[in-house]
């Protein structure tokens, strides 16, 4: 059984982790939002590019077997030029 005197401090205390905690969370929350604020730097958009080529690669290795169209239309004899 809990005296009054020692629930007033239980109560205190979890009033004072629950505040401590909401602190953090708003912090955490502030600090996020604020990087979701920063403009996106060259750096960054360099390495999207990467990753984009990386992706691209094997599509990019199939198109320099293909012929130009320059190509095509000189084997077919119909060279504008």
């Amino acid at each position: 059984m809990m005296t009054k005197l020692e629930r007033i401090a239980y109560e205190s205390r979890l009033k004072q982790e629950q505040a401590e905690k909401d602190k953090e969370e708003a912090r955490i929350k502030a600090k996020k939002e604020a990087d979701e604020r920063v403009p996106i730097t060259i750096n960054q958009n360099y390495e999207k590019a990467l990753l984009e080529m990386k992706k691209l690669r094997p599509f990019l290795k199939s198109l320099r077997k293909l012929p130009t169209w320059d190509e095509l239309q000189k084997e077919e004899g119909n060279n504008p030029a």
